[in-house]
């Protein structure tokens, strides 16, 4: 289809821009008057002081007011006191009140850095939780005694213990061993007063119930996470997942929040603000990251931390709980403070940074003898519906794992078993140097899939274009329809896929040109699994900026196209410009589904006769229970707009919107709701941008 732009619609010229954002852009975005989207400015990442400035936007003045060797943190400074405290008294008390227990390999640790860790759980304001430390050998173990003497006191605190591990232990087996010796909190005895004394619990007796009265007994139903010896924890984590859970529609069994880098001077840096669940990101990269916590029955189910996955055991240990869970929790809120950029973990902000920590030693272990292995493994079993216990392997053969763009990523490949007939469907209206470009370049990189195109003639009349249609309608693959009329994107394509003859279809613009061979066949790859409903490629600008990634709800409208002018070679924030994942919606520019799919939906909505028919499509698919992906490695250029303009039509998103309005309201489950919807370049969201959304929809419908 035409594409959007950023789909919004000519308003007063009083209309003015959130501050922050360029007047000049914003005016050029509002009037449809951008044939190519400037470039990408400083995402949440590399913005440090927006991301201070935030920061206390969003959590007060005293957010950024630590020392190196405190606990404070960005999410709910104070939240440590008695009166949170006393808050969390009174709903411990109850059978649904969630118990926590946190583990942490310790091995050569920095003793301030692990003060540091062991202060920032200290001062959780939610009680019910158990720090076990594994000592890998009696250097740590000498390590942690002084630590703890430091931090907790001669008192101590009973909730907090140590296992010893042989020096030769792996951290996977010296979490596991830790995590036998916890023995967790149960709801039955968090705390040993009345909800109507906890009342009346001073400040200064605010923990006046023992945490020896809090730790009783297994509990299987608790959580279970893994910190990093030198790592801290929000004052607010804790309180803050208990209250997700308890808000949460079903139970999950797995959650994980967002993160950032702490320095040394204690500085937050770097936030990572990750999108809901995606199985399709998880599979190319361990993006969950942490705080990750997973219910410790599951955690059994799943197969417990294994080394057999060597420097990926995380990423593992990530694939095989989620699957085994029957709902995934995101909490968008900033709970963990990584000391260092993480090795697994780079795929984030600092992707494509030379010198940024752990890229050597990724790019190192991704050459060891299996890796990948669990990727694959678990690829398989999302497949297969098999088990997920790492002792139970999947049937049949494994999905081939390549390594991804970008350090300690990945991309699976699915060789198609007997490869289906693809339906290419290209309307065009005159435009003939475009659409030889389209046609010649398909059949030029196709591959091996077995394809027929039907070109889509709606009334060309040049010469030129008469005498191309004659020549490649001698091409066997090529079928010549008519379809006459006014042009309505919806109706056009869903004449054709009537003609059409394959099992698959591939929506195509005349203005798109493939570049490398294989991008039809990983597509294919793609729509074959049962599970997803449409699968979008890469689609980039003549000159090799970023076009298309994935379609984001709200962003500049109705919706829009994150990181759009995106500088080639960039990945952008978290890498989501080269990484394989879940989008709410692709661009019909390019996009393959499963004719029996389509059929289940009965095609495109016809009354959206230019825009937005194809997320219409694709949030329809959601309803069904399909995943819509992004599929980065199939690329291709999108000389956007030329056969008919950027259009914008002002009637179909006020249909669109008659439809899904509450859906773009509630913000795209994809993108995180701490980064802006006007600034397609991933920035942190600025205040008022609800109130700049309502007004473009007011204007659109004056």
């Amino acid at each position: 289809m035409p594409e959007l732009g950023p789909a919004i619609p000519p308003v007063a010229k009083d209309t003015e821009p959130p501050a922050g954002h360029s007047p000049a852009a914003h005016t050029l975005r509002m009037l449809h008057k951008l044939p190519q989207a400037p470039p990408c400015g400083p995402d949440a990442a590399s913005d440090t002081d927006r991301y201070h400035q935030w920061l206390i936007e969003r959590y007060g003045a005293g957010a950024l007011g630590r020392s190196a060797a405190g606990s404070g943190s960005a999410a709910g400074s104070g939240s440590g006191s008695a009166r949170g405290r006393r808050r969390w008294a009174m709903r411990s008390a109850s059978r649904s009140s969630p118990s926590f227990c946190l583990l942490v390999a310790v091995c050569e640790p920095d003793p301030p850095l692990l003060e540091r860790l062991l202060a920032s759980v200290m001062s959780q304001a939610f009680p019910r939780w158990e720090l076990r430390l594994a000592a890998i050998g009696p250097e740590a173990h000498r390590a942690i005694d002084e630590a703890c003497r430091r931090a907790l006191g001669r008192r101590g605190d009973p909730r907090v213990g140590t296992t010893e591990c042989a020096r030769e232990a792996s951290e996977p087996a010296a979490l596991s061993a830790a995590l036998s010796a916890a023995r967790s909190v149960t709801p039955q005895a968090a705390m040993s007063v009345t909800p109507q004394a906890a009342m009346s619990v001073t400040p200064q007796a605010a923990m006046s119930v023992t945490p020896q009265a809090v730790l009783q007994g297994a509990n299987p139903g608790g959580l279970v996470g893994v910190v990093g010896q030198h790592d801290s924890l929000s004052p607010s984590a804790l309180d803050t997942v208990a209250e997700a859970l308890r808000q949460a529609p079903d139970p999950p069994g797995v959650v994980y929040s967002d993160e950032d880098e702490i320095d040394e001077a204690g500085s937050f840096l770097r936030p990572r603000l990750k999108p809901g669940w995606s199985p399709e990101l998880l599979l190319a990269s361990p993006y969950v990251g942490r705080l990750l916590l997973v219910r410790r029955d599951l955690l059994a189910q799943a197969g417990w931390m294994s080394s057999a996955a060597g420097a990926h055991w995380e990423h593992d240990l990530m694939l095989r709980t989620t699957a085994a869970a029957t709902s995934v929790l995101h909490v968008p809120e900033v709970l963990y403070h990584r000391a260092t950029a993480p090795a697994a973990f780079v795929a984030a902000a600092t992707a494509g940074t030379s010198g940024s920590p752990g890229v050597a030693e990724v790019a190192e272990v991704a050459e060891e003898p299996g890796a990948g292995l669990h990727v694959a493994r678990a690829a398989a079993r999302a497949t297969s519906g098999s088990p997920t216990s790492a002792s139970v392997q999947p049937d049949g053969p494994l999905p081939l794992v390549e390594r991804g763009p970008l350090p300690g990523t990945w991309r699976v490949r699915r060789p198609l078993g007997s490869a289906p007939l693809v339906s290419i469907i290209v309307p065009f209206r005159d435009g003939a140097p475009l659409l030889r470009k389209c046609v010649e370049s398909i059949r030029a990189t196709k591959g091996s899939v077995d394809v027929e195109m039907l070109l889509v003639d709606n009334d060309s009349h040049e010469p030129e274009t008469s005498a191309l249609i004659e020549r490649l309608a001698t091409w066997p693959e090529v079928r010549v329809l008519e379809h006459p009329g006014e042009f309505n994107w919806a109706t056009v394509n869903n004449a054709a896929v009537a003609s059409a003859k394959g099992d698959v279809l591939a929506f195509m613009n005349d203005d798109v040109e493939a570049l490398h061979d294989g991008w039809l066949e990983r597509l294919v790859e793609h729509a074959m699994r049962p599970d997803i409903g449409a699968v979008g490629a890469r689609l980039l600008y003549p000159g090799g900026a970023l076009q298309h990634a994935g379609l984001v709800l709200g962003m500049g409208g109705a919706a829009g196209h994150v990181l759009r002018g995106l500088s080639p070679g960039e990945p952008g924030y978290l890498g989501m410009a080269v990484l394989g994942r879940d989008c709410s919606a692709v661009t019909g520019a390019c996009m393959v589904t499963r004719r029996a799919v389509f059929d289940e939906l009965s095609g495109f909505d016809e009354r959206l006769a230019l825009d937005l028919n194809d997320i219409d499509f694709c949030l329809r698919l959601g309803q069904k229970g399909y995943r819509v992906i992004y599929a980065p490695e199939a690329e291709l250029v999108h000389h956007e707009g030329p056969s008919r303009g950027i259009s914008g039509s002002v009637p179909d998103i006020l249909a669109f919107l008659a439809r899904w309005e509450g859906t773009v309201r509630a913000g795209d489950r994809f993108f995180n709701p701490h980064l802006s919807r006007i600034d397609c370049g991933c920035s942190l969201a600025m205040p008022g941008e609800e109130r700049w959304w309502n007004h473009w929809l007011s204007t659109l419908r004056s």
